[in-house]
C-alpha cells in the first residue's frame, strides 16, 4: 500500500472519530423563564409537551449514530417558582423514562425492568443521560431516585 494512500485513509479515519466525539459531547439545554415558558433550541414549548420533546431528542440522537447526548442541562431564570421547576423536572424525568423503555424494547424486546442485570448495567454505562436526575446549571448525577 502506498504511503499516500495510507496517510489518506488514516486522516479520513481520524476525521470520522473526531466528528463522532464532537457529536457525543452534545447536551440538551432547556431554558425556563419566570413566566414558565420552556425553550429548547429556540423552540418554545408548553410544559405538557416537554416530556415528548425530551424523548424525541434523546431518541433521535441515538438513532443518528447509536449514542445519546451526554447530559440534560436546565437553566432556570430568576423568579421561576418551585412549582414550575418541579413540573419541568418531572417532565424531563418522564421523557428519560419513556426513552429508556423504547431503547430497551428496541435492543432487547423487553422492558428495562425485565432484562438481566448485565444488560441493565450496559445500558446504564452507555446511556447515562437516561439516569441523570439533577439538571440545573449543568449539574450531573447518575444517582437514581
Amino acid at each position: 500500500m502506498s504511503r499516500a494512500l495510507l496517510l489518506t485513509l488514516l486522516t479520513a479515519s481520524l476525521s470520522y472519530i473526531n466528528i463522532g466525539t464532537i457529536h457525543a459531547q452534545k447536551n440538551v439545554t432547556i431554558q425556563v423563564n419566570a413566566k414558565g415558558d420552556v425553550t429548547i433550541d429556540r423552540i418554545t414549548l408548553l410544559n405538557a409537551d416537554l416530556a415528548k420533546e425530551v424523548q424525541q431528542r434523546l431518541w433521535r440522537s441515538y438513532m443518528s449514530n447509536g449514542k445519546m447526548v451526554n447530559t440534560i442541562v436546565l437553566h432556570l431564570d430568576e423568579g421561576v417558582s418551585e412549582e414550575i421547576k418541579n413540573e419541568v423536572m418531572f417532565a424531563i424525568k418522564t421523557g428519560q423514562e419513556k426513552t429508556l423503555t423504547v431503547l430497551s424494547l428496541h435492543k432487547y424486546k423487553k422492558r428495562f425492568e425485565d432484562i438481566g442485570t448485565s444488560k441493565q448495567d450496559k445500558i446504564k454505562k452507555n446511556f447515562p443521560v437516561l439516569f441523570q436526575r439533577t439538571y440545573e446549571e449543568g449539574s450531573y448525577s447518575t444517582k437514581s431516585e
